[in-house]
């Protein structure tokens, strides 16, 4: 009887044993000391701070707008707040292109960073504007006014250009799709019942929305047919 004791209690000494012999240490993956060979956690993890970016990744803005950066924000697992720093400088809104706001946190156990991708596009707003042109256009056939003014159309893919021909009037308008312009077929009437004049076009903006430049095929109907090709610069 008195083996069976000693036996029992040796079994249980060595299991004590063996379970306070267990490496001890950082369990969590995600801290700065993780211990990959501890088996049992000791509570001595450490972290660097979490950032969580505000708001849309990618942000887009228009060529020529204002960048408004929706910001970030930092904690520690298991701990408070930490302040965050923006640096903005690398966006550039007047030219297309895609730039980085970096963001970083930082506390004793290190410094995370977080990036979000800003895309400056060319969107409506990038082609409002006063312009000035300058074409090789037959003057009576496709009678471009020299100082047009560039406004919103009637969607959110639209510009257009009112009173846009010497005499006549008339309204150009402009679908825009990227740094792509296409002029739809239009007609616009002659004074005096005298015929019509028929154009459409195609062309592109620059990457910094200062230059449009687009080349129209036109026809004149009724007293005075004509028909030709030309090409309109439209500089801001």
């Amino acid at each position: 009887m008195k083996t069976i004791k000693w036996s029992v209690f040796a079994l249980l000494l060595g299991m004590v044993s063996l379970t306070s012999c267990k490496k001890k240490g950082c369990m969590d993956e995600a801290a700065v000391n993780y211990d990959d060979k501890a088996k049992k956690d000791d509570g001595t993890c450490n972290f660097k701070p979490v950032i969580t970016i505000v708001g849309a990744n990618p942000a887009t803005v228009n060529v020529g707008g204002q960048y408004n950066d929706a910001g970030a924000t930092a904690f520690v697992k298991n701990g408070g707040a930490v302040d965050v720093s923006t640096d903005l400088s690398a966006v550039n809104t007047a030219e297309t292109g895609s730039f980085n706001v970096i963001y970083s946190a930082s506390n004793e156990h290190g410094t995370t960073t977080a990036t979000r991708t800003v895309n400056v596009v060319l969107g409506q707003s990038s082609f409002l504007g006063n312009y000035e042109s300058t074409n090789d256009c037959d003057n009576f056939g496709f009678p471009h006014v020299a100082s047009p003014q560039i406004i919103a159309g009637d969607s959110p893919n639209q510009v257009k250009i009112e009173s846009a021909f010497t005499l006549i009037g008339g309204t150009i308008v402009f679908n825009i799709s990227g740094s792509n312009v296409t002029v739809p077929p239009t007609s616009i009437n002659l004074p005096l019942g005298a015929g019509t004049l028929d154009f459409s076009g195609t062309g592109t903006m620059n990457s910094t929305a200062t230059v449009m430049t687009v080349n129209y095929d036109w026809t004149r109907t009724g007293l005075l047919q004509d028909s030709g090709a030309c090409t309109v610069v439209y500089t801001k």
